[in-house]
């Protein structure tokens, strides 16, 4: 289980780092599968899953926004301590709910728990581990409670800090955001729709992301925010 300095680590290391930090986490507690889940956060930017699940299942479940209907991400939403799920506990009667829930235990795991994580400006995340191993799985999550809660505090921040290298480049979630919706070919008044702000503010936060990136122009804010890997596109 990492410790406070594998966990202090975490705020500087890289995205391989992270990855391979929450793969090590997940292994001594017997899980097969890590997921990292930032469903929404204050500035509406998009959905976000770091997880070591098959990219089909991950790709389809972002595609079909199974965030809204999927029964662990709707009651961890609703919580403040970590849950357990099982088969048994994930039965629904939603039909689209009940798809969800046999694709991820289609995966090959049968047990897991969900931690909410909740941090400033409207940030909210979930970590949750997967396994197959029912017995094994319980009681090296109860032997490691502590730890994992921690860990799961610092992996929200991690991800966070090096969400789109905001703190390199000092843009807001808003102004990310817009650059994403421009980067995909959208004008400002389909931004305006898509984010529920007036189209002038739109105009003004695409400004103030453009000074900031030192380009003269949205465009030429796209092409240097691309380049610097700040865009999920």
């Amino acid at each position: 289980m990492a410790g406070m300095r594998e966990m202090m680590a975490l705020l500087t290391a890289d995205y391989v780092g992270v990855i391979g930090s929450l793969g090590d986490v997940a292994s001594n507690v017997r899980a097969e599968y890590f997921w990292h889940f930032r469903p929404f956060d204050h500035a509406c930017t998009s959905p976000k899953i770091h997880s070591n699940f098959s990219p089909d299942f991950t790709d389809a479940y972002l595609d079909r926004k199974c965030q809204k209907f999927d029964p662990v991400v709707v009651e961890t939403m609703g919580s403040n301590i970590l849950t357990w799920w099982d088969s048994e506990r994930l039965n629904s009667r939603d039909p689209i709910a009940e798809k969800i829930v046999n694709d991820r235990f289609a995966q090959g795991c049968s047990i897991g728990i969900s931690l909410p994580v909740r941090g400033k400006g409207g940030q909210f995340s979930i970590f949750s581990l997967w396994s197959s191993d029912r017995d094994g799985f319980r009681d090296a999550v109860a032997d490691g409670f502590d730890t994992l809660h921690a860990y799961a505090l610092y992996l929200h921040e991690a991800l966070f800090r090096q969400r789109r290298g905001q703190d390199v480049h000092g843009l807001t979630d808003t102004e990310q955001e817009l650059l994403h919706w421009t980067a995909l070919g959208k004008t400002a008044w389909e931004i305006s729709v898509l984010v529920s702000l007036p189209e002038r503010t739109v105009h003004y936060h695409l400004a103030e992301a453009s000074r900031k990136l030192g380009a003269p122009n949205k465009t030429a804010a796209v092409c240097i925010a691309l380049k610097a890997g700040l865009l999920d596109v």
